[in-house]
């Protein structure tokens, strides 16, 4: 018998779906980890930060890439985090801290990177965390 419902169940998802997803499990591994929420998608003139938690007596900045999994995804997990981008990632942790606190002088930061593989069959998940960029 056909059922239409697995035909949509294991579809491809589009790329605003798969980051969601991706920003969606490391938002849930992080909690499980310890760290509280403070804010998702946080965007101004020059970028976004994916994830803000609070943890370990400071503010960690994460960046999520997802990618469906295959043998050169998981080769190049890290590869796309170049200098350029974390300088980005600095400009922005410390754009949120001054809007958050009102001066330069804030507390201590992280940037920390998450990678998220997709089975493209099953949408099952591998988080890769690597702490401190």
């Amino acid at each position: 018998m056909f059922n239409l419902f697995n035909l949509f169940k294991h579809k491809k998802l589009s790329t605003k779906q798969l980051g969601d997803l991706g920003e969606k499990v490391a938002l849930k591994y992080l909690q499980q980890q310890g760290y509280k929420f403070v804010a998702k998608n946080w965007k101004i003139k020059i970028g976004e930060i994916d994830l803000i938690m609070f943890g370990e007596d400071k503010f960690i900045f994460v960046e999520v890439k997802t990618r469906y999994d295959s043998k050169l995804a998981k080769k190049m997990l890290f590869e796309n985090i170049t200098s350029r981008k974390l300088n980005k990632l600095k400009q922005l942790s410390i754009n949120y801290l001054i809007y958050k606190f009102g001066h330069l002088h804030c507390p201590n930061y992280r940037i920390d990177v998450i990678a998220v593989l997709v089975e493209p069959n099953t949408h099952k998940t591998q988080i890769f965390y690597q702490k401190g960029w």
